[in-house]
């Protein structure tokens, strides 16, 4: 955040006093970060569209995985050329999140039937909030549909046996989650040594970036350069940016690899994103956020898990 604050006082040849400052464009600093993301749903895309409508449930269930993983490296990409990376963690997270569940359901031994209780969940999910609809719909005056309400107390009460309990006390209890596993649980689970590693960043460190917490507003609030140097504030966001971003596209390459109904990413394609995000890091005089042969034990991931 004080890089934020530290750029509306950099000076870009005459303005008057109080006028606020522009940086030129990120995009321009950062092109193979950002021709790599475009390149990177691009190609979501394509396999996207090569997905049989009309396959069965677990093709669909891929297909969907993969939209969802698009859609969240588009979203970052749009606020990192922004230098928005705080923002970005958002998505970046889900991209996370949907990986780790994706692991697990890749590591059960029937395959059908975990992506059945999965979607049964998010089924759960959805009436539960239609419900909670329902009640604020009533408590700010508006007229509510009694017959609605009661399709969906009877869904409710006899629908999802195997997510739904009654404790000593009458109370309804819901499981938290469709496999009785919390995020740093699944982590934990993983065959990816580096997935514990990863949860501390996204859900321990960056949490007050997505969450507003306090912290995130300590460097704006105590500057640690008063002189708000502009290489030093310019490449400092560069880094989070460019950080930001390469996370983004290692998890959702790995979570393509865990689909295995949709069609296969290819090594070359996979080879020449890693080297353009290498290529990237050095520019920036970064540590190499990755590795093409999976060194690292994060980009390239563990390529035995979802597929035959």
């Amino acid at each position: 955040m004080a890089a934020k604050k530290d750029k509306r006082r950099i000076k870009q040849g005459r303005q008057r006093p109080g006028e606020p400052q522009r940086l030129p464009d990120p995009r321009t600093r950062l092109k193979d970060l950002f021709t790599t993301m475009k390149a990177v749903t691009s190609a979501g895309d394509r396999a996207i569209a090569q997905t049989p409508a009309e396959g069965s449930e677990l093709v669909r269930f891929d297909a969907e995985v993969l939209v969802r993983g698009v859609n969240a490296v588009k979203s970052a990409r749009l606020l990192l050329e922004n230098a928005h990376w705080e923002s970005a963690a958002g998505p970046v997270r889900q991209l996370f999140e949907l990986l780790v569940n994706v692991e697990h359901i890749a590591a059960q031994p029937d395959r059908e039937e975990t992506v059945f209780r999965f979607a049964k969940f998010g089924l759960l999910q959805i009436v539960r909030s239609q419900r909670v609809m329902l009640d604020y719909e009533r408590a700010t005056g508006r007229p509510v549909d009694q017959g609605r309400a009661a399709t969906l107390d009877g869904l409710l009460e006899h629908g999802f046996p195997e997510f739904r309990k009654v404790d000593a006390k009458g109370r309804v209890v819901w499981s938290r989650s469709w496999c009785g596993k919390n995020v740093k649980a699944l982590t934990r689970g993983s065959r990816n040594a580096l997935r514990h590693a990863q949860y501390e960043q996204l859900f321990v460190l960056w949490s007050e970036q997505v969450h507003a917490a306090p912290a995130a507003l300590m460097g704006g609030l105590f500057p640690s350069d008063a002189t708000g140097d502009v290489a030093d504030v310019v490449a400092l966001d560069d880094l989070r940016v460019a950080e930001t971003g390469s996370i983004a596209v290692t998890l959702f390459a790995e979570l393509w690899r865990v689909l295995p109904t949709v069609a296969p990413l290819d090594d070359h394609v996979l080879g020449g994103w890693a080297t353009a995000l290498i290529r990237q890091a050095q520019t920036l005089g970064a540590p190499m956020p990755v590795s093409v042969d999976g060194a690292s034990g994060s980009f390239a991931g563990d390529r035995s898990q979802g597929r035959d």
